[in-house]
């Protein structure tokens, strides 16, 4: 509980991460309403919100709050405040920035074909409950990373890191 408060405000890249960890897993919850018809109406939110574990939950207000706060503090960090470039330059900026990520190295770019064979063969050879449990997993993570992906820019340019947000 305590390092669910201390955490969000130990960098910048935390808060982001809690706040789309929380939204995901509220995603989750939602997944299987016990109204199809009303998918949005205060109740189903309610019910939703009662089908989080509560020391999930207990964990997860705080730290949103504390990240919220402390997102709310970056936006006041006068360091680089001579070199901030638009919001729109920063996403044109993204797709160069993730092919120099997965160009300069060999880990990267490993990586992504590793994992592409492991699920071609977990589709091919292992279509059983564990292996869709494991591509449902890979859904979620991918779905992390394109989310964590376009809220990079909003997090500023450093000119220390050209074409790294």
């Amino acid at each position: 509980m305590v390092f669910s408060i201390i955490l969000p405000l130990s960098g910048p890249l935390i808060p982001g991460l809690i706040l789309i960890v929380s939204a995901l897993t509220g995603i989750y919850f939602l997944q299987n309403p016990d109204h199809e018809e009303n998918f949005f109406t205060l109740d189903n939110l309610v019910s939703t919100l009662r089908k989080i574990p509560f020391p999930l939950f207990l964990l997860l207000v705080p730290a949103c709050l504390v990240s919220l706060y402390s997102l709310f503090l970056g936006r006041y960090d006068l360091n680089y405040s001579t070199e901030a470039i638009p919001i729109i330059d920063r996403y044109l900026k993204l797709p160069l920035g993730i092919y120099y990520q997965i160009s300069q190295s060999l880990g990267v770019p490993l990586l992504l074909i590793i994992i592409g064979v492991n699920v071609f063969l977990i589709k091919k050879h292992f279509n059983s409950e564990e292996g869709r449990k494991i591509i449902g997993t890979l859904k979620w993570i991918g779905i992390f990373s394109v989310v964590y992906l376009l809220l990079l820019p909003l997090g500023g340019y450093r000119p220390y890191r050209p074409n790294k947000f």
